[in-house]
């Protein structure tokens, strides 16, 4: 028993000193890898040199021992490259270079008296991206919709598989990603933040053999049309056209042009006189002297808008035609100018034509007189104002023919050929000249003219007629020359204008002949001379008061031949030596206060003025104050009320008139003497401040001195007010303020007020204070 125990224990230790090989583990390596190798080392220097079996048991060679160039050994006898330091031993190489998968297997390294070592190598293909250069590193999502990435790899088999990674982050199945598909990551919901660089991982599950590729996500914003893309639109022949297709999107849209006028499709480039894009997008499109297509006259242009990427997978191009009708202008017949003489013996008829005569354009054809409106348009047939012009329609041409018979000077003038058409408007003017002798323009000549010594006068004459007249001047039968008179240049044919600057022989009668081929006629001009007017007729005195005397009169008899233009009024107490002077203007002037007033009279009736205007919050009433003169009357009803103010009481006053024109002050009336009452109170001054105030605890009251002051000056003015409970109150309560101010004042300011409360004055006048704020 004891020596077969020996036995066994010597064997085991034999057995013990195994072969070492490194490394320890399988290589897991893709197809056509090189480089890579296994060391077989027997520990024992003594030994037998390791040798290396393939998968199917057969022994591997060296190369120069007739081993394959991809798996082969060499050999080392003695190396102290060992796995125990310090010690000799020799090993063998398993070396492996541009591997097949027929490669794979499992390797045994062996040695006789050793125990057999074996390693594994797993070969894989290649994992490829074959459209790696196909563009699919670069791809577009479309906005708001779910999208797919794609990352086509090979091989499909031998168990490759795949996971994304967006920004170096894992991206998962999850509500907005799915990767369940191989090759495919599907991105819900697509938004703008969904942008960014994406990775597919390709690999062999249970080894780390793997490949990545990186792929640039853009999101994509579909193009829609700004607005509304360009409508069917009518184009005239040899003018512009511009054309505008705007779109938004992400990135911003190219437009494209294309001609596909009759079905064919001709992109539109930048060609000089023919075709202009604007440099942004070419969105717009200028078609240059348009001309009218090989057949018909309809062009049709598509704008197309897309921001697709380079190798989009799905196109979200918008595109739009656009219908340009070619419209051609008519062209009509040439200008007509007839000349016919109204005396000729029988009368004299005419006819004139209008025709379109270019066959591509459409037009509706009219004749129009003295105007191109529709409303000077003529009927077709005999004119309801005049049968004699009759215009007659070709049924087949639609040309027109005017015919005017028996002319006579009033069918003189311009007859328009009008074509109203799409294209434009176009006309021709024909003319039809009417011979007849001179006629004077009365609306233009006067008949008298009016001046005086040393002004200059123009007199006029025009006269109508054809041949155009010819004018000339005489005076007493004697043609007046440039040697009597000055002649206005530059005039219009058949008028003439003479300037004079008269003496006192000059007044009188002139007379302007003016003649053509057909007559002659003489036109009488009296230049009056002017003189000042006559004194006014009827003053008389009409009411006195203590300040004040009202006063009236009539125009004078004679004018002068000029128009009045107001009149001077002098009055004096009649121990005075100077007269007021006051001049009154028969049109209201700008110094004159005319404004509307609610007077502060206790019945509250609002005072009707005749004359007045309306000027912010300020209203003051008639009668009119110009100065010191008030004018009861402005309006012109024959004669002329004036109040004169600001008097002495109980003084005798002499009063007298005078009328003026352009030339002066003419004659006075005779004087008319009256007195003024004794003294008086005077009137209540007029309040014309507003009623709210726009303060909450003050009011500024204002006012004008009173109409009569009684006939002194105005020495106090007191002012009583109290406060109230509400807007229909007036009446002054016992708790009543007094304030009295000096005769020149014209404005006082109360304080302090309650904010938001009523009050009252004597006159009835009921102020507001403003409310919170």
């Amino acid at each position: 028993m004891s020596i077969r125990i020996f036995m066994i224990a010597a064997f085991l230790a034999k057995l013990g000193d195994a072969l070492i090989v490194t490394p320890t583990t399988p290589y897991t390596k893709f197809e056509g890898e090189s480089g890579f190798f296994y060391k077989c080392e027997n520990p024992d220097l003594n030994g037998p040199q390791p040798a290396w079996d393939d998968s199917e048991g057969d022994p591997i060679y060296t190369i120069s021992g007739g081993g394959s160039n991809r798996v082969y050994i060499t050999e080392t006898t003695s190396s102290t490259s060992c796995a125990t330091p310090g010690t000799l031993c020799r090993f063998t190489r398993l070396h492996f270079r541009d591997v097949q998968i027929a490669d794979s297997g499992l390797y045994a390294c062996k040695a006789n008296g050793h125990q057999t070592q074996t390693r594994n190598v797993y070969l894989y293909k290649i994992i490829t991206f074959p459209l790696y250069d196909g563009n699919e590193e670069a791809q577009s999502l479309i906005y708001n919709t779910t999208a797919t990435i794609y990352c086509s790899a090979r091989p499909l088999d031998n168990g490759l598989d795949m996971f994304w990674q967006k920004d170096a982050t894992s991206v998962g199945d999850t509500e907005k990603y799915n990767g369940n598909t191989f090759g495919q990551l599907t991105v819900k919901n697509v938004e703008v933040s969904d942008e960014g660089e994406y990775s597919c991982v390709a690999y062999y599950q249970d080894t780390p053999l793997s490949i990545n590729k990186n792929i640039d996500v853009t999101v994509q914003v579909p193009p829609a049309w700004n607005g509304v893309p360009p409508r069917p639109r009518n184009v005239v022949i040899n003018s512009d056209v511009t054309l505008v297709c705007a779109a938004s999107g992400r990135p911003d849209p190219t437009v494209t042009w294309t001609d596909v006028t009759g079905g064919d499709r001709q992109e539109i480039t930048d060609f000089p006189n023919v075709y202009e894009l604007s440099s942004t997008g070419n969105r717009q499109l200028r078609i240059m002297n348009i001309q009218l297509p090989v057949s018909g006259n309809i062009i049709i242009i598509e704008c197309r808008a897309s921001n697709d990427p380079s190798g989009a997978r799905v196109s979200t191009a918008i595109t739009h035609t656009i219908q340009l009708t070619v419209l051609v202008p008519p062209s009509l017949t040439q200008q007509q100018v007839y000349t016919v003489d109204e005396t000729a013996e029988g009368g004299n008829t005419r006819s004139f034509e209008c025709a379109n005569t270019d066959f591509r354009s459409q037009a509706r054809l009219s004749f129009r007189r003295d105007g191109r409106t529709a409303m000077d348009e003529l009927e077709i047939g005999p004119q309801p104002d005049d049968s004699r012009v009759v215009v007659t329609e070709n049924s087949q041409t639609m040309a027109l023919t005017l015919t005017i018979s028996t002319i006579q000077r009033e069918h003189e003038g311009i007859w328009t050929c009008y074509a109203e058409s799409l294209a434009g408007d176009v006309w021709v003017d024909h003319m039809l000249l009417v011979e007849y002798k001179p006629i004077i323009d009365q609306s233009r000549t006067p008949s008298s003219t009016v001046s005086w010594e040393g002004r200059l006068t123009d007199l006029t004459c025009i006269f109508f007629g054809y041949p155009i007249p010819t004018v000339k001047w005489t005076r007493n039968n004697v043609e007046l020359t440039a040697l009597d008179v000055d002649f206005v240049p530059d005039l219009p044919p058949g008028s003439s204008t003479i300037q004079i600057m008269p003496e006192n022989e000059d007044f009188g009668a002139y007379f302007c002949n003016g003649s053509n081929t057909k007559g002659f006629v003489n036109y009488r001009q009296e230049l009056t001379k002017a003189e000042r007017p006559s004194e006014p007729i009827g003053l008389r005195v009409t009411d006195e008061t203590s300040s004040t005397i009202s006063i009236q009169f009539s125009p004078p008899n004679s004018d002068g031949s000029l128009l009045i233009a107001g009149y001077t009024i002098e009055y004096r107490v009649f121990t005075d030596v100077q007269p007021t002077v006051l001049q009154y203007e028969n049109t209201v002037s700008d110094d004159t206060t005319c404004r509307r007033l609610i007077l502060p009279i206790l019945t509250g009736v609002e005072q009707e003025c005749i004359n007045y205007c309306e000027d912010s919050q300020l209203f003051i009433c008639c009668p009119v104050v110009d100065r010191n003169i008030c004018l009861e009357r402005p309006v012109d009803q024959g004669y002329t009320e004036l109040h004169l103010r600001g008097l002495r009481a109980e003084s005798i006053y002499e009063i007298r008139v005078a009328a003026r024109n352009e030339l002066g002050t003419g004659d006075y009336t005779q004087i008319v003497t009256t007195s003024t009452e004794p003294l008086s109170l005077p009137d209540p001054p007029n309040i014309i401040s507003k009623r709210v105030s726009d303060r909450r605890d003050r009011y500024t009251l204002r006012w004008i001195h009173p109409y009569d002051d009684g006939g002194a000056t105005v020495i106090n003015y007191h002012v009583e007010y109290s406060q109230v409970e509400s807007r229909d109150e007036y009446e002054l309560t016992p708790r009543q303020v007094s304030v009295c101010v000096i005769g020149n004042a014209t404005a006082l300011e109360i304080n302090p007020l309650n904010q938001g409360k009523f009050y009252s004055d004597p006159a009835q006048i009921l102020i507001e204070t403003a409310g919170s704020i």
